[in-house]
C-alpha cells in the first residue's frame, strides 16, 4: 500500500528550550504527538473521528543534532503497514535552515474505538483515508 506523507512546520519557542539551551526531550514527544494528531484531524472524516481515536503504545526518539530557540523545523511523518489494532508512524525532523535531520522518530498507535474504549482493529474505512491520492 501507498500511504500519503504529512509535512508540518513548527517554530522552537522559548517554552521548548532547557537548562543546556537547546529544545528539551519533552518538546520533541510533544512536538510528534502533534504532529499525528494533525495529521489525523488532517484526514480523518466526522464519521471516522466520533468512531475512533489513537491512544500511543510506545514512542522512539533518536536525537541527532540540536536545535534553538527559533529554529524552524519541518516534520515529515508516514506510517507503515497495520497490524490488527496497531500502526506505527514514523517522522524525520529537519531543522530548515540546512536541512539537517535533527531527530528521527517512531510511535506505535493503537486505535481506539471510542464506543468501547477498547482497541479496535484496523478497518478498511481507516486504511482508506491513509491512502496516497
Amino acid at each position: 500500500m501507498n500511504f500519503a506523507e504529512f509535512y508540518y512546520d513548527y517554530t522552537v519557542q522559548e517554552s521548548d528550550i532547557d537548562f543546556n539551551n537547546h529544545m528539551n526531550n519533552v518538546a520533541y514527544f510533544n512536538l510528534i504527538n502533534n504532529v499525528a494528531e494533525a495529521h489525523w484531524a488532517h484526514l480523518s472524516t466526522s464519521k471516522i473521528a466520533k468512531k475512533y481515536n489513537w491512544v500511543a503504545r510506545r514512542h522512539e526518539i533518536d536525537y541527532l543534532a540540536s536545535c534553538f530557540e527559533g529554529d524552524l523545523l519541518r516534520v515529515k511523518t508516514w506510517i507503515g503497514e497495520p497490524t490488527g489494532a496497531t500502526w506505527w508512524r514514523y517522522y524525520s525532523i529537519i531543522r530548515v535552515s540546512d536541512n539537517k535531520v535533527i531527530a528521527k522518530a517512531q510511535t506505535n498507535w493503537v486505535l481506539l474505538s471510542l464506543e468501547t474504549k477498547r482497541p479496535s482493529r484496523i478497518t478498511e474505512e481507516v486504511i482508506e483515508i491513509f491512502l496516497a491520492k
